[in-house]
């Protein structure tokens, strides 16, 4: 290896910070309604949800103000769900869901402390049933819900006493809900739990 001093022309070391922040990152694509959605995360601009189709490109895909993020579980991830009719997202403004169809945003949960992620529509597309993460007299509580998906609704708890949920999944008919949880000592990659249940249409 060529010592440093031989270089003695070379600027310094490039602090990680500043290699870190000159980087476009790209998460969480989907796919839906013949368009491809994606969250971009540039330098100086935060996370940026965008949609493309081949006849208009990329574009941005929620109204000036809007911007999609969660802070589930402390790190995030699942901020989103697109489909045809919209796109529902927590805002990394107060952590509520929301929901974004033809330039209009409308409220999804009630305020309060609560954080939503893993977004999923039940087939209908009149709920949607996420993770939920809550507080309770200073106690951490995460449960998977079930909410209205065109208004401001109360969420309704479908699982619960678990240490952490993710990945609830509708089957095609709609009357089988599938999700993972999991709890310490276990990590979600050394061991996991899949849970099967029936679904009614009010999501109960």
């Amino acid at each position: 290896m060529t010592p440093a001093a031989a270089f003695p022309d070379q600027p310094g070391a490039l602090p990680a910070d500043v290699a870190a922040g000159a980087a476009t990152t790209y998460d969480d694509v989907q796919m839906a309604g013949g368009k491809v959605w994606w969250i971009e995360s540039r330098p100086g601009h935060g996370d940026v949800l965008f949609s493309w189709t081949a006849a208009q490109g990329a574009r941005e895909a929620l109204p000036a103000g809007s911007e999609a993020g969660t802070s589930v579980y402390g790190y995030g991830g699942g901020a989103y769900l697109a489909s045809g009719s919209g796109v529902w997202f927590s805002s990394s403004r107060d952590q509520r869901l929301w929901r974004a169809s033809a330039g209009n945003v409308v409220p999804v949960t009630p305020p309060g402390s609560a954080r939503y992620a893993d977004l999923r529509l039940l087939p209908g597309e009149n709920l949607l049933t996420c993770v939920r993460e809550r507080r309770d007299h200073g106690q951490v509580i995460n449960e998977l819900i079930a909410v209205p998906a065109g208004r401001m609704g109360q969420p309704r708890v479908i699982a619960s006493g678990w240490d952490f949920y993710s990945s609830p999944r509708p089957s095609p008919d709609g009357r089988t809900l599938a999700w993972l949880t999991w709890q310490p000592p276990h990590m979600p990659w050394d061991a996991t739990w899949l849970w099967l249940a029936p679904l009614a249409p009010d999501g109960r």
